[in-house]
């Protein structure tokens, strides 16, 4: 005779939190990926991220955002620069004044050169 007897399963609070963890776990599944760029991106995580894909492409995404400020950041430059030379062109015109031309170049973050008044 065969004794069906019912294992009880003991919860302790470490098996608890493993659970939750379990629950928890965010994950990202990413399909048809170039055999190349996987294979590059899962060397880059493991040489610099001791294989932590995630850390790997949270530091990938904060380099790109970065770059994306720079070039916002000079072309607001740039905007500004133009603004202050219609604002300085209109105050000489108002006042009657032949404006005269103290103007430079200043290089901008992006390598390009816009024309500023001193």
């Amino acid at each position: 005779m065969e004794s069906h007897e019912k294992t009880e399963q003991t919860t302790t609070p470490l098996t608890n939190l493993y659970g939750k963890l379990k629950e928890n776990q965010e994950g990202l599944r990413i399909a048809r990926i170039p055999k190349q760029a996987k294979e590059a991106f899962v060397k880059f995580a493991e040489e610099e991220f001791c294989g932590d894909y995630g850390m790997a492409l949270k530091w990938l995404m904060d380099d790109l955002i970065k770059g994306d400020i720079k070039l916002v950041i000079a072309k607001i430059n740039e905007i500004d620069a133009r603004l202050t030379d219609v604002e300085n062109t209109f105050i000489h015109a108002s006042k009657g004044e032949k404006e005269v031309d103290k103007s430079v170049f200043k290089k901008m973050v992006d390598g390009t050169k816009i024309q500023v008044n001193k």
